[in-house]
């Protein structure tokens, strides 16, 4: 009876585990890129937030397009 209690006790352990890291990156996700956005929405939104300013948002929209 104890070893199966064992057993229950990690595999409820390993799952919590699991679920911890898949919130973790799930919180993480958004707050950078979120799923589904193109690096040339990523870049509209930096310059429209002023991370970066127009020559620094030109230069890398032309690199962008080259590819």
């Amino acid at each position: 009876m104890g070893g199966s209690l064992m057993i229950i006790f990690w595999i409820l352990v390993i799952v919590a585990i699991y679920y911890g890291i898949k919130w973790a990156t799930k919180s993480s996700d958004s707050q950078g890129m979120g799923r589904g956005e193109s690096a040339q929405e990523v870049l509209k939104r930096r310059y429209a937030s002023g991370e970066i300013d127009r020559e620094q948002y030109l230069r890398m929209k032309k690199d962008l397009e080259e590819n």
